[in-house]
């Protein structure tokens, strides 16, 4: 009995603690799939990542492991990805964690659980990486579909940290802003407005795009915008005439300063452009229902 009870406690080991291979055993998994899948079903965590990577990258209409995914699914291998990945998480195989969150979110392979299925393993990816900014920009998403009406009623996760110190962050993009601004300036199943946060928003989307040096022209057309109509903060006409500028330079437009009819065309030129980003972002958010239409995972 003793010794049943012994070994017992070795299985239960190996499933609740991530198993490293050595060196050998790592690069034999990389290139034999008949080992690799005996050592994940030993259940070591390394080698089911391994395994799950192979199905992930695997075409159906390949047949080099299709022997070992269609045991799962004969037409897609995404299923057998998912089932792997999931084991590798359970074994506490850090990187597993972020690709089955999108696995969960898409519910990509038949993967069950959702976006709070997603948010489970974002958020216990943060625990290993807490400044990961595609990690926070992903729990963020997450818990506003799960919790829509929060954006609406909770003041204080109005201003999401992330999206204050975002241009101080590694990694960060700007569009995962503009979103949330685009949110509050066009609104989405018709719920209200909020421009001040529109023009806050947009304002933190462009500095977010400076520090990457990729300066974001839309949220500049929408500043313009916001100064030239005075939506969300003071009418400044300056202030409006330097965003027109700063697009025109981030553009690279040639224009003759020298000549009024130049500096007249790209002008109108450039507020033509302004008019028809934002009809067409409010065309396409009058279709939008949900966060979840909007958001996708980084």
């Amino acid at each position: 009995m003793k010794t049943c009870i012994f070994i017992l406690l070795i299985v239960v080991n190996s499933i609740t603690y991530a198993q490293t291979l050595t060196i050998e055993q790592r690069e034999k998994c990389k290139n034999d799939i008949k080992f690799n899948f005996e050592m994940a079903q030993q259940g070591y965590g390394e080698a089911e990542f391994i395994l799950a990577q192979k199905f992930h990258k695997s075409d159906p209409y390949d047949d080099t492991y299709k022997d070992y995914w269609g045991i799962y699914d004969s037409k897609n291998p995404f299923v057998a990805a998912s089932y792997w990945f999931k084991k590798a998480c359970e074994h506490n195989w850090i990187p597993a964690y972020s690709i089955y969150s999108n696995y969960c979110f898409y519910e990509r392979g038949n993967t069950k659980g959702g976006v709070e299925e997603s948010l489970k393993w974002i958020e216990k990816a943060l625990e290993k990486d807490s400044l990961n900014w595609d990690l926070k920009a992903n729990e963020a998403i997450c818990t506003w579909i799960i919790n829509e009406d929060s954006f609406y009623t909770d003041k204080d996760f109005f201003y999401p940290y992330l999206i204050k110190v975002s241009h101080k962050m590694s990694g960060a993009k700007s569009e995962f802003i503009e979103k949330y601004a685009l949110i509050c300036y066009h609104s989405i199943n018709n719920k209200k407005t909020y421009p001040d946060y529109a023009f806050y928003f947009f304002l933190c989307a462009y500095n977010t795009s400076m520090s990457s040096n990729n300066p974001s022209i839309k949220a500049l057309f929408y500043l313009y915008d916001c100064f030239h109509k005075g939506y969300g903060t003071e009418k400044n006409e300056e202030q409006a005439i330097e965003c027109i500028l700063m697009i025109i330079n981030n553009l690279n437009i040639e224009v003759d300063w020298s000549n009024q009819n130049s500096v007249n065309n790209v002008t109108a030129f450039i507020l033509n452009e302004i008019n028809n980003q934002i009809s067409k972002d409010k065309e396409e958010f009058s279709h939008y229902k949900s966060f979840k239409d909007i958001f996708f995972l980084y």
